[in-house]
């Protein structure tokens, strides 16, 4: 994604075509682990998990990307700015 210095509009190249983005919508949860992420994760299974959702949507409200993490507890940091939100990753 990147924004336009003049005009602060968001867009991004997608399949070969520029796309002006719509406010992606964020979904946070907390999430047990199952046997294999526990194992893949290195945790045990009473660490819970965030389970993050970001699904973005071009100006006809058309979903064009989706992602899902699931992320320790210990490893991330989840921020909220005048109206933004991001999330770090913690070393």
């Amino acid at each position: 994604m990147q924004i336009c210095p003049k005009t602060r509009i968001k867009f991004a190249i997608y399949l070969g075509h520029l796309v002006e983005l719509a406010t992606p919508e964020k979904e946070l949860n907390v999430t047990m682990p199952s046997s294999e992420q526990m194992n893949e994760l290195q945790i045990s299974s009473n660490e819970p998990l965030f389970s993050v959702n970001k699904t973005t949507f071009n100006q006809k409200d058309q979903p064009i990307e989706y992602s899902h993490l699931l992320v320790r507890g210990d490893k991330m940091t989840y921020t909220i700015e005048a109206g933004q939100s991001y999330f770090k990753m913690n070393g």
